[in-house]
């Protein structure tokens, strides 16, 4: 069974565009994991179960967004989202840091779409805070418990 019984039924289809939703999805540069509106997404997130034998982005629906990301770190650690875009030169701003980390390591965003969340200057920049990042996680309990935290 065809899913139009006829060409001028199918041209109809064709002429009438697509969805909001649809639109929007092919319009973003880093696509979700789940095509649907904010109702479905919700829904979906909750039902869904995440397995550690997926790849990253699959094990990471929970981070659709740098904000996400964002304000994931920011509740865990207690701080202001205002302070994640901070930073002087010669000092660590560890939410940040974290975050930077987590919005490339572990939720797969390209650097240059984390750079101006953060108010990072450079790709190189934001590729030294993860190498930073991941030295002290190696040697940080403390971190290491808030990263299983924010990816179980």
């Amino acid at each position: 069974m065809a899913a139009f019984p006829d060409l001028p039924s199918f041209e109809q289809f064709v002429a009438e565009g697509n969805e909001e939703t649809l639109e929007a999805f092919y319009a973003s540069t880093r696509w979700r994991p789940i095509l649907g509106d904010e109702a479905f997404t919700a829904w979906a997130l909750t039902a869904a179960t995440r397995s550690r034998g997926h790849s990253r982005a699959e094990r990471t629906p929970q981070f659709p967004s740098v904000e996400a990301v964002i304000a994931a770190v920011s509740a865990q650690m207690s701080e202001s989202p205002d302070a994640f875009c901070t930073s002087r030169r010669g000092s660590s701003n560890l939410p940040r840091d974290l975050a930077v980390y987590v919005a490339t390591r572990i939720a797969g965003f390209p650097h240059a779409v984390v750079k101006p969340h953060f108010g990072i200057g450079s790709e190189s920049a934001v590729t030294k805070i993860c190498e930073r990042t991941a030295r002290r996680l190696r040697n940080t309990p403390y971190l290491q418990h808030i990263l299983h935290s924010l990816v179980p």
